[in-house]
């Protein structure tokens, strides 16, 4: 009988084989891109406008409506483009060209949109999967860390729709220097005196300014972009650089905050974690502007004073160069930088959802590219033209002023967890109005549902999703308001639904080092206190950092003074919610563990 067959084994595959797809794909004269468009006057784009962009032939496919889930697009109308082009060269000898075409669309208003009457460019999101199949444009090698990466400047903000930067912090501004008392003096006293002080002016420090020499930067108000002049009142940042640690997907951006007497050095936390979305603007081929979508704040900290674990941070202005920085400096939790008009405070560092770096050189693509590898599950990404705001020129919204408590505590949880909702009402003063008259008028008529239509605003906010808060507003408040005249009462929300005869809904606010985050009514059983007591007036608090995880990890090397500092005052004098005062009253063990009272 003779030995069953052995199983055809596969060859190796021939070389052609293997490279024939890749070749194929290289000698390719069409490509496939996506388009995410979001509804805001500009409409879907045409072939035209794109043939008119990117210099390129084209075609405009199917154009469907775009999935809430993909892009996390909440209650605003979005679409997605499928454009096919047609290259004169390779795909990946076109990457650079179609990018830098696309991020450069629209910057100096020289498009049909302008002269009809749109400002700013199109809320279009060019898709980087389509990108990434053709163009291959994120082959590096990979790598564990890369280290000393400069950053020619970085800003804390936020985005609203697709396209607008709005900058709360931007470390490219500085305050000018006020004139000084003797100089004025000397100036003024003769005419010679007034020449020869701004030759010196010419050949010194002014000609490394970049400050207008008019006088027009003379004036508080005004910025002075990468200004190497410094003022008792103001302060400039220095000396960035990022450090891109992949093997523990972590992101470090060190910075000196120079002062008059001071000058110390800092650096921001971003764990890859928290970046939900990735926009590139690139303005050249060496040069990318990123824009980190972050779902919490990034982590301040400071080295201490002594460089020495052993030390004790009760000195200010101990310089330590970045050479000498080790895994042994110490380093201690802070929530704020800087002084004057230009400082970053701790209610800049909390609620901005957006951290923005510009990085140049030959040097700057191969981090980028493996910072996207390691975020692809968590991050998608997007080339985008961007318009850029400064936050301190919008007039500041106040919270409306409402009687009852719940919508109070509601408007609370969405002023207080990012700038989207208060920059969006200030771009618009007419809209802004408006939407405060119905703010008011929804709180005199049901304000159950307006309560429950602002906690799902609060959770679009805490995930990410771009919306329009005016629309979002009428739309959920109107959809709850239509289901509870269905069904009365129980519309399944957080704060209207049945519960158990054991359980009951108590308020829930988490005490950061930066900002309060004022949470939904949470479900928690029924104890001998709340037996006792009115639920509506009681309040749970939780201790976190500013990523939500346990305060005694990350506080670094002097965590009593800093708990002291900022932890302590808001527990012993008590938390003012509206016109209610919430005091100590008990805690169990198991909240203690737990870091919650």
């Amino acid at each position: 009988m003779e030995p069953p067959a052995k199983p055809l084994l596969p060859g190796p595959m021939p070389l052609t084989s293997a490279f024939c797809a890749r070749d194929r794909q290289d000698n390719c004269r069409e490509m496939a891109l996506r388009v995410h468009c979001l509804d805001s006057g500009w409409g879907t784009p045409t072939a035209s406008q794109l043939r008119r962009l990117l210099g390129l032939q084209c075609a405009v496919g199917q154009v469907v409506a775009g999935d809430c889930g993909e892009v996390e697009v909440y209650e605003s109308p979005n679409w997605t483009a499928n454009v096919t082009l047609k290259l004169e060269r390779s795909p990946k000898d076109s990457f650079m060209h179609i990018v830098l075409k696309w991020c450069d669309q629209y910057q100096n208003g020289s498009n049909n949109g302008a002269a009809a009457g749109k400002s700013g460019p199109p809320e279009w999101w060019l898709a980087s999967e389509e990108l990434e199949e053709f163009c291959d444009p994120y082959s590096t090698q990979i790598a564990t860390e890369h280290k000393d990466v400069p950053v020619n400047a970085f800003a804390l903000g936020c985005f609203l729709g697709y396209n607008t930067f709005v900058a709360h912090f931007d470390s490219t501004y500085t305050m000018p220097p006020p004139p000084s008392p003797l100089s004025s003096a000397k100036s003024s006293s003769s005419h010679s005196g007034k020449s020869m002080s701004v030759k010196r002016g010419k050949k010194g420090r002014g000609a490394k300014s970049s400050c207008p020499s008019d006088g027009t930067s003379s004036s508080a108000k005004t910025a002075c972009p990468n200004s190497e002049l410094t003022s008792p009142e103001g302060f400039k940042v220095t000396q960035c650089n990022a450090h891109f640690e992949h093997c523990s997907n972590g992101l470090y951006l060190y910075f000196v905050d120079v002062r008059k007497r001071s000058s110390t050095r800092f650096r921001l936390l971003v764990r890859y974690s928290t970046i939900c979305r990735i926009i590139l603007r690139k303005t050249s081929p060496t040069c990318t502007i990123v824009y980190l979508q972050l779902l919490h704040p990034p982590l301040l900290y400071k080295v201490c004073a002594g460089n020495s674990a052993t030390s004790q941070c009760n000195r200010e202005g101990d310089y330590l160069p970045q050479f000498d920085l080790s895994d042994t400096t110490p380093w201690d939790r802070a929530v704020e930088f800087g002084e004057g008009p230009f400082k970053c405070g701790a209610d800049v560092l909390g609620r901005s959802r957006v951290m923005r770096l510009t990085l140049s050189g030959p040097r700057h693509w191969a981090p980028l590219c493996n910072l996207i590898l390691r975020t692809r599950k968590n991050a998608q990404v997007f080339y985008a033209p961007v318009r850029e705001l400064q936050g301190r020129e919008l007039k500041a919204v106040a919270r409306p002023s409402v009687q009852d408590f719940g919508v109070m505590y509601a408007l609370l949880s969405v002023w207080s967890e990012s700038f989207q909702v208060t920059d969006e009402l200030a771009m618009d003063a007419q809209s802004c109005r408006e939407t405060l008259l119905e703010l008011a008028a929804h709180a005199e008529e049901c304000p159950r549902d307006l309560e429950e239509a602002l906690f799902e605003i609060y959770f679009s906010l805490s995930q990410g999703k771009v919306f329009w808060f005016r629309s979002a507003l009428e739309h959920l408040y109107f959809r709850y308001r239509a289901h509870r005249q269905r069904i009365d009462v129980f519309t399944g929300s957080v704060i209207a639904q049945e519960l158990p005869s054991h359980m009951v809904k108590v308020r829930k606010v988490i005490l950061t080092p930066t900002r309060r985050v004022y949470m939904p009514p949470q479900l928690v059983c029924k104890s001998r206190l709340l037996q006792h007591c009115d639920p509506d007036y009681a309040l749970r608090i939780v201790v976190r950092d500013d990523d939500c995880k346990l305060i005694s990890f990350s506080l670094g090397a002097c965590k009593d003074d800093f708990l002291s500092a900022v932890i302590k005052p808001p527990l012993s004098s008590g938390l003012k919610i509206g016109g209610r005062r919430f005091m100590f009253l008990g805690c169990s063990t198991s909240q203690l563990r737990n870091h919650g009272i």
